[in-house]
């Protein structure tokens, strides 16, 4: 899994882009589904190995538990290895991986239609996600004017810096949030891949349009400016502070060149900065809430590591901007076998294994869920050809065709069948088809100059001419 660090843990105020370090392990997940009728057989496979080298190493007990749980098996005690489960389903999908999916199959006379959907892990609680992050935006904007107001509250202009981040950072540090709401949902070219942040990142930043439309959007605010990007891109904290004691000192009203007071005195470097920001951190109800957690940690364990007063800012930054987004450190790779072309799908259609495949990753209990969905049509050949002389409806037309019949009341149901058992292939199905009207379809006028009213056999008019009309409908 990706995770992220601040460029500068000892600010909380600023908006920073950050650094991502790849994790060396994943885990995968080979699924392959085979309908059959109305059920679907799941095969599913899953391992953990390292990403460069390819190794295995233990899966996690508590989720092969789950997985196996869901395939009524009993999980093996070896956990270096791939483990593999199989199982028939109608209607529901397993539960195997944190998700919700279906598989339902439509019949008519000429053939039947299927859909496949399904989420994979992820969270579609949108709304109290949003909620969180906005607290958490906002909490770290109230810890900044905390920290700020116990160094500069003599300050005369302190009201106006107060005011700038209050209204403006509240505001800019919310939207940058939402952003990262919307980042979870774009292409990975466009989401993912952000710089990877070193001591010569000048050199070989790799920056996405993402990440350069947060620092598009900063810029535009005068939080910093475009000169600034080789300061933002290294993770020095003596060249970031200067751009967070800038900000500050233009709020007081001073001038980039202006002498600057003893009260700003706490920014002229990054341990001056940290020994000040520390000192209100451990103050606050997040730290004293972690330094309880400790002490009831450490009666237990003797030797366990007191938290640093950085680590509130980290967890509220998580929370803000990064439990959404970016988390790959989950490979779902899955097949559907389903042996003809879909009529909608976000899968990719391989024509020579009659199959669709997705290979994608998962979010975990934060971000949006992993979906894939599928909908083809399987044609009753024979039917169809004793019916009207060759297969008229294929793909998309009989997926139509079978939703139109399968709304279709009882009454409705027998009346179309009765009529189409006196069709007989030839040149009159045409005129007879165009004829027809349910007994339940608004009357003809008498005037022939009105408009004919719709029927509810225009759909499956239109669908059989169009394949009547075709000639490179083979039959099969």
């Amino acid at each position: 899994m990706r995770r992220f660090r601040l460029a500068l843990g000892t600010v909380p105020l600023t908006l920073v882009l950050v650094a991502a370090t790849c994790g060396c392990s994943s885990h995968y997940y080979e699924i392959v589904l085979r309908p059959e009728g109305d059920a679907i057989e799941r095969q599913l496979t899953c391992w953990k190995q390292q990403n460069s080298t390819k190794i295995l190493e233990d899966f996690p007990r508590d989720r092969l538990e789950k997985i196996a749980s869901a395939y009524s098996a009993v999980p093996t005690e070896k956990l270096k290895q791939k483990h593999s489960f199989s199982g028939r389903f109608v209607g529901k999908m397993p539960d195997d991986m944190g998700g919700s999916g279906t598989y339902t199959r439509w019949v008519c006379p000429f053939g039947t239609a299927a859909a496949y959907m399904e989420r994979f892990g992820g969270n579609d609680n949108v709304a109290q996600q949003i909620k969180d992050r906005q607290q958490a935006a906002n909490r770290l904007v109230d810890l900044g004017i905390g920290w700020l107001e116990a160094e500069l509250a003599g300050e005369s202009k302190w009201g106006d810096l107060r005011r700038f981040l209050d209204t403006h950072v509240r505001h800019d540090l919310e939207n940058l949030s939402y952003m990262f709401v919307v980042a979870a949902g774009l292409p990975q070219d466009l989401a993912t891949d952000p710089p990877v942040l070193g001591k010569n990142a000048a050199s070989t930043v790799r920056a996405t349009t993402f990440w350069i439309r947060m620092l598009q959007y900063l810029v535009e605010r005068g939080y910093v400016q475009p000169r600034d990007l080789p300061s933002i891109l290294r993770s020095d904290d003596s060249l970031f502070l200067p751009l967070i004691e800038r900000l500050v000192a233009q709020k007081l009203g001073m001038a980039d060149d202006a002498p600057r007071p003893a009260a700003l005195a706490f920014l002229v470097s990054p341990e001056m900065a940290k020994a000040s920001l520390d000192r209100y951190l451990r103050t606050t109800p997040e730290f004293l809430e972690l330094e309880r957690a400790w002490r009831e940690k450490k009666s237990k364990a003797a030797d366990e590591s007191p938290h640093e007063p950085a680590q509130v800012l980290g967890e509220l930054f998580q929370k803000a901007f990064f439990e959404i987004s970016f988390e790959d450190d989950t490979k779902l790779n899955v097949v559907l076998a389903c042996g003809e072309p879909p009529t909608a799908t976000n899968g990719i259609w391989d024509d020579n294994k009659r199959q669709i495949a997705w290979k994608t990753t998962q979010n975990g209990n934060q971000g949006l869920p992993t979906f894939m969905y599928a909908m083809w049509s399987v044609p009753i050949a024979e039917a169809q050809i004793k019916q009207f002389g060759k297969c008229v409806l294929t793909g998309e037309n009989l997926y139509a065709y079978v939703m139109w019949y399968g709304s279709l009341s009882k009454k409705e149901a027998i009346e179309w069948d009765a009529f189409l058992a006196t069709l007989q292939p030839g040149g009159d199905l045409p005129a007879s088809l165009k004829q027809f009207r349910f007994s339940d379809d608004p009357p003809l006028p008498t005037d022939l100059s009105e408009p004919k009213p719709s029927s509810l056999a225009d759909e499956p008019r239109r669908l059989i001419l169009t394949g009547l009309s075709s000639s490179d409908k083979p039959n099969r």
